[in-house]
């Protein structure tokens, strides 16, 4: 909060679980911080603990999602049935995203047996098949991955705001898309070890 303060920071993010956004956001608000224009946190913040714990606090925070927001669910089936079993309560990009790697699991053990038969299924027989898969989508509730094999970047994502103590789709608006924009993958060489 410090070198917001010092600095008059217009942007502020923090990539970690959602109790770090909520702490910074209360501390900000505590400290009297106005310079912020931009509230932003990872994808970690789309989490049923994050409203209920920030409240008032974290109104207006920007999230960006990689995964069909689950108010949307309706629009995929697979998502569907993960929130069906998994549990409203419960959902949040961590557990999406185990879900989805049990359908890459799933995917490639399914291209191996149809290839070689089952007895084939051993370790590196299996990172064969996955280094075979490249398009994936987890049925619909990830933004595609241009290549999972080449382990490429995906340049899809939605961009959330908590409005009136909900998350609110702003970006793209129409229901059950990502913006897909190859400018939206940036380069950056970073320094993360300098002061």
């Amino acid at each position: 909060m410090q070198a917001i303060k010092t600095n008059g920071s217009n942007l502020a993010l923090c990539g970690n679980p959602p109790g770090c956004t909520i702490k910074l956001r209360k501390e900000a608000k505590l400290q009297g911080v106005n310079t912020v224009k931009v509230w932003d946190c990872a994808s970690t913040c789309y989490d049923p603990t994050f409203i209920s714990q920030g409240g008032a606090d974290v109104e207006g925070e920007y999230v960006s999602l990689g995964i069909l927001p689950f108010e949307e669910a309706k629009a995929v089936p697979m998502e569907a049935q993960f929130l069906k079993y998994t549990g409203r309560d419960k959902a949040n990009v961590y557990s999406v995203l185990a879900f989805a790697q049990g359908l890459l699991l799933r995917e490639a053990v399914a291209a191996l047996v149809e290839k070689s038969g089952p007895d084939a299924l051993t370790r590196k027989n299996l990172f064969t098949a996955l280094d075979g898969i490249h398009k994936f989508d987890a049925g619909g509730m990830l933004a595609a991955n241009p290549d999972v094999a080449q382990k490429k970047v995906s340049p899809c994502y939605i961009l959330l705001q908590v409005k009136n103590g909900a998350f609110v789709r702003v970006h793209p608006t129409k229901v059950g898309t990502f913006d897909c924009n190859p400018k939206n993958v940036i380069q950056r060489k970073l320094d993360l070890l300098k002061e």
